[in-house]
């Protein structure tokens, strides 16, 4: 905790204190391996360090979500 994660804590303290409720974990996941079948149907997958390179879903799954993205013009307008 020293290294990581007390901020993550504190924020989800201070959310639980606040009353927010917790998202539906079938649509927001931690992904683990035994969850793959679960990310087409996702909202939110957060692949955790020690799974984002499992048969390369993270790499699969980031590059069809940035081609998805609209693009945008970077040229100024004159």
């Amino acid at each position: 905790m020293s290294e990581w994660g007390g901020e993550q804590c504190t924020v989800i303290y201070l959310l639980g204190a606040a009353g927010a409720f917790r998202l539906a974990p079938d649509k927001y996941l931690n992904f683990e391996p035994n969850l793959e079948d679960k990310i087409d149907s996702a909202h939110v997958v957060h692949f955790l360090g020690f799974c984002r390179f499992y048969k390369n879903l993270y790499t699969k799954y980031a590059s069809q979500l940035v081609r998805a993205l609209p693009s945008t013009n970077t040229t100024a307008a004159v």
